[in-house]
């Protein structure tokens, strides 16, 4: 039983990874914007990049709870969960310091106007919400 769930939910994971990745790209790098697409559903990006983003923190943990005794030896020793904690620490640093220095070279001022005038503009005439 354990070993059919691995081998449906890893093809799974991988294949909502693959969704979120590329509706992710189309919209925080602006691929649609650079290559003058108007006709894409911006909705349904959104929509899909949302959902599959919540989907895949879902087959992560079952993902997690199924190889869970792969881990535990990787937190057996003080000096790994020393070892995994500076790691973390470090990677969200660097993280925070990218996409802080990515949001101040778009603009430091207005951010907040800007982009949600420039959200209202790629949803123009699309429904929002179904009635």
């Amino acid at each position: 039983m354990k070993q059919t769930i691995k081998n449906i939910s890893l093809p799974l994971l991988l294949l909502v990874f693959i969704f979120s990745l590329l509706t992710g790209v189309i919209k925080f790098l602006g691929v649609i914007k650079v290559l003058e697409i108007t006709s894409l559903p911006f909705y349904w990006i959104n929509f899909i990049h949302d959902w599959s983003g919540i989907v895949l923190i879902i087959l992560i943990l079952i993902h997690l709870a199924l190889n869970w005794n792969f881990f535990v030896p990787l937190f057996a020793k003080k000096f790994n969960i020393w070892f995994l904690a500076i790691a973390a620490i470090v990677l969200t640093a660097i993280f925070l310091i990218s996409v802080n220095l990515y949001e101040n070279s778009i603009n430091p001022q207005n951010k907040v106007r800007q982009l949600a005038s420039a959200e209202i503009k790629e949803y123009q005439g699309e429904t929002l919400f179904n009635k």
